[in-house]
């Protein structure tokens, strides 16, 4: 396998081509440009309301720069976003390493092959990288808190429950909905811990996480208080959100066009072939079935109670659960010859293929940048010009 640092070198070459080649600091969309505003009109809500209260912790990001030029702020922000991209590609390496270090089935020596094609399994990751995204950074202190409890369940070092903890608090602010990923540690915990009896260890151990768990809402509530936001700032934002997801168009088109940039062919035949490797390891270790079903039920749990919308910014808390799948779908289908054919068909046929989906101002696929939504009419750049 080739050395994990060899294939962050690889992302960072990927990032460093889209820097000079790709990314753009001009607005791309009136999100950007609310979310500068706000900064210019010295964060007075009165003048510009802030683009979003569950970003918050981007605007207390770039409050304490203290640029006050509209191209410098403009320009930060993107930057921030960007470079938050290529640690998330290089944190998923590290996240999937430390859940399956140690363990039989992650011995796979072709694994970097995986880690190679990441980028290219899910652009997504990229392309909200060249926008102002504090969903980004929100989920780069997420995997690391996650990657640091991981190595507390396998060490019992409470050191690193208490980064964990921390690291948790900081990435709320920046993506209120990042509140979702809480019965994330939870699942992890019964996974690397199944409780098969009662016994002094474990409930010592269960009652750190939960305790854990407990001082990290409250210390993420501390952290948006300090971004500007009282209780109920959150409880109104929540209720806003869930309102939004209700109202939200939820047609099989809509949500074909919303879900399918993030959920590419090869993602999806991966998780695919996970689920049967996962099957087949029940055979032998029905114990391993449990405990992943366990992890994943526990992760989408949230979601039957704020609602389910298949976008990048909504389903990014699902991303380390769907890279654990992927990581079983890829230790399949590397041994079977055939199904790598397929594999790399489907991940090398999207970037020169696409279909255009148009649902009621959703656009999505080749040419939607070219068009603009007026009213419930889609206008092409070319009929603008004319």
């Amino acid at each position: 396998m080739i050395k994990t640092k060899y294939i962050i070198l690889f992302y960072f070459l990927i990032f460093i081509y889209f820097y000079f080649f790709t990314v753009n600091f001009n607005y791309v969309e009136g999100d950007d440009a609310s979310t500068v505003l706000h900064h210019l009109c010295g964060r007075n809500s009165q003048i510009q309301t802030p683009y979003a209260s569950y970003n918050s912790g981007l605007d207390f990001l770039i409050k304490i720069t203290n640029l006050h030029i509209e191209e410098s702020i403009r320009t930060f922000a993107v930057l921030v976003s960007f470079i938050s991209g290529f640690l998330i590609l290089s944190l998923f390496v590290l996240f999937l390493e430390a859940f399956f270090e140690g363990c039989q089935e992650g011995n796979n020596k072709y694994r970097s092959i995986l880690y190679l094609l990441l980028p290219f399994i899910i652009p997504d990751f990229i392309f909200h990288s060249l926008i102002i995204n504090s969903t980004n950074i929100s989920f780069v202190f997420l995997l690391s808190s996650l990657i640091l409890f991981i190595k507390f369940l396998k060490t019992n070092l409470n050191v690193f429950l208490y980064l964990s903890t921390i690291l948790f608090a900081i990435s709320i602010p920046f993506r209120w909905t990042m509140l979702v990923s809480l019965p994330l540690y939870i699942g992890f915990a019964l996974y690397f811990h199944p409780i098969q009896y009662y016994s002094k260890d474990t409930l010592l151990l269960f009652s750190k996480i939960i305790i854990a768990n407990l001082c990290s809402v409250f210390l993420a509530i501390a952290c948006i208080y300090a971004t500007g936001y009282n209780l109920e700032d959150i409880y109104n934002t929540i209720m806003s959100a869930m309102g939004y997801l209700e109202n939200s168009e939820n047609s099989s088109l809509s949500i074909l066009s919303t879900v399918s940039a993030f959920l590419t062919p090869s993602l999806l035949f991966l998780v695919l072939l996970g689920v049967i490797k996962i099957y087949e390891l029940n055979k032998k270790q029905a114990k391993l079935s449990l405990s992943i079903i366990s992890l994943v039920v526990l992760s989408i749990s949230p979601f039957f109670v704020v609602g389910f919308f298949p976008s990048y910014k909504f389903l990014i808390s699902l991303v380390p659960i769907i890279l654990i799948i992927v990581f079983y779908g890829f230790d399949y289908l590397i041994r079977r010859k055939f199904l790598g054919i397929i594999f790399l068909i489907l991940v090398v046929t999207p970037w020169f293929i696409g279909v255009q989906l148009d649902v009621k101002g959703t656009f999505c696929g080749p040419g939607f940048e070219l068009n603009t939504n007026k009213g419930d009419k889609i206008v092409s750049k070319e009929s603008l010009d004319n």
